[in-house]
């Protein structure tokens, strides 16, 4: 740090040449240099360490200021000149000292050097939403605790949160004021649940949509706020505790129609990337659901659309899921009806290893990865016919989980539950879910809670096991509404 004030008595002529100069250096040690009349002098101080004192009110060493200009009569002419101190501050940027360069060199015929003078830009604003207090507290809630419910897999869910808060914030557009009100009325939800503010939020997001819905070329960013704003939406709808809207499987769909026609070959951009493995995980789950969940046999109305994409949106393929996606996609929920039972068990085996085979680098990829082992088994019936080492994975995978503080992801506590024929491994259940749920960033586990209790009724009920299959079709059908396992 480098102090410098002019000396005593230098008056209006002083100059760097009649300066004291104070240096800190970076021990601390205090050092003054005095330069003039080319003599120099030192004098150190060994301290140990930086000493501040603070000087009193009259002391003109305490700052640097600029007196205010004072006239006085000079001269034999009695003219009246203006002095003042030669101390300044000056407001300029790098910008600024370049154009002074240019008007100094530049001479009174014009026929100085010619530059290039700098552009003077003009800032835009880099939000152009005009948020009152409430948005502004959303926005600031979304970001610290919402974002971290929003479902995705192999990905940080808070940068996805925070890509989602600059895509709202970035233009003003319909795509944009819907992506900004979709991402509002999920953290209204997540924080006090379904109430009018939430609700007034989603309903200003869907106009904005069907607002934006004439656009027939679509920008990529506008493609990207179509996007995310269904996918804050259909967030919305898993968020609610209760089967009341199949809503977010539509939401689901629509965002994968604008990724097959507008955001396919995106990949390579790494925020576009968070988004399409988040709408792929998403994808996934609800293909899970959907599978096991039969509208007929409840009183639904309205069919879900198929979230099937014959295109993986994937940026960035996880094996686990990958496989999920494959046994979603190919392995039958009966297989009662197989019409070549040898080949399809082949297959069976293969898919089986592959599984086993995977490289498992966390906790909750192992989770995955002994859920999707036990499902498979189960879900073939006897055509794998590996009762003693599914039970292993099963012992397994509930010893992990209790070790566990919180478990997000609802899959893989839904197929272990499904598991729990004791005491013991219920209170493992439970108590993940109670954990979980007592995280400010947590999802509602209340429709998994339910059909989860349904299941161990039935279990309970039933002398020996039930059908694996039947037992899950028939209770996730028993809900109004498909639920969510994300």
């Amino acid at each position: 740090m480098i102090v410098a004030k002019p000396n005593a008595g230098a008056g209006r002529s002083a100059r760097m040449g009649n300066m004291t100069i104070l240096s800190i250096s970076d021990k601390g040690n205090l050092t003054t240099v005095a330069s003039g009349n080319n003599t120099r002098k030192k004098r150190q101080h060994d301290q140990p360490g930086l000493r501040l004192s603070w000087p009193s009110a009259t002391d003109t060493r305490r700052a640097v200021v600029a007196k205010s200009p004072s006239t006085h009569l000079s001269g034999k002419d009695g003219v009246a000149h203006v002095s003042t101190s030669e101390a300044r501050f000056i407001h300029t940027s790098s910008c600024d000292v370049e154009m002074h360069q240019l008007f100094k060199n530049s001479q009174p015929n014009g026929n100085g050097r010619t530059s290039v003078a700098p552009p003077l830009r003009v800032p835009l604003d880099w939000n152009p939403h005009k948020l009152d207090v409430k948005d502004k507290d959303l926005l600031e809630y979304f970001k610290l605790f919402a974002s971290q419910a929003l479902a995705t897999f192999g990905r940080d869910p808070t940068d996805l949160g925070d890509f989602l808060i600059r895509v709202s914030l970035s233009t003003n557009s319909h795509s944009g004021v819907a992506a900004l009100k979709s991402l509002l009325a999920f953290s209204s939800a997540h924080r006090n649940g379904v109430q009018p503010q939430a609700g007034a939020l989603k309903v200003s997001a869907l106009n904005a949509l069907a607002a934006a819905a004439g656009r027939v070329d679509l920008t990529t960013l506008e493609a990207v706020q179509h996007v995310a704003a269904g996918m804050l939406l259909y967030s919305f709808e898993v968020q609610q505790p209760c089967c009341t809207s199949n809503q977010w499987t539509w939401y689901l769909w629509g965002a994968n129609k604008v990724i097959d026609a507008a955001l396919y070959n995106k990949t390579q951009d790494d925020d576009i990337a968070k988004l399409l493995d988040w709408v792929h995980y998403n994808n996934i789950m609800a293909r899970f659901a959907l599978r096991h969940w039969d509208g007929s046999s409840s009183k639904s109305s309205g069919e879900p659309p198929n979230t099937h994409v014959e295109i993986s949106h994937a940026a960035t393929p996880v094996a686990i899921l990958e496989l999920l996606s494959e046994i979603c996609g190919s392995v039958y929920v009966n297989s009662t009806s197989i019409v070549e039972p040898d080949d399809y068990k082949s297959f069976l085996k293969v898919l089986d290893w592959r599984i086993q085979n995977i490289q498992v680098t966390d906790s909750m990829t192992e989770l995955y990865q002994l859920s999707s082992l036990i499902y498979l088994d189960r879900i073939s019936g006897p055509l794998l016919n590996q009762f003693a080492r599914t039970q292993l994975y099963i012992d397994k995978a509930f010893a992990i989980l209790s070790q566990l503080s919180s478990c997000e992801r609802q899959f893989p506590v839904f197929i272990l539950g499904c598991e729990a024929r004791t005491d013991i491994q219920r209170t493992i259940i439970l108590d993940v879910i109670s954990k979980t749920e007592n995280k400010a960033s947590s999802r509602s586990f209340t429709p998994i809670d339910v059909i989860l209790q349904a299941i161990w009724a039935q279990d309970d009920l039933q002398d020996g096991d039930l059908d694996y299959s039947s037992k899950l079709s028939s209770t996730i059908s028993r809900c109004a509404k498909p639920p969510s396992f994300v």
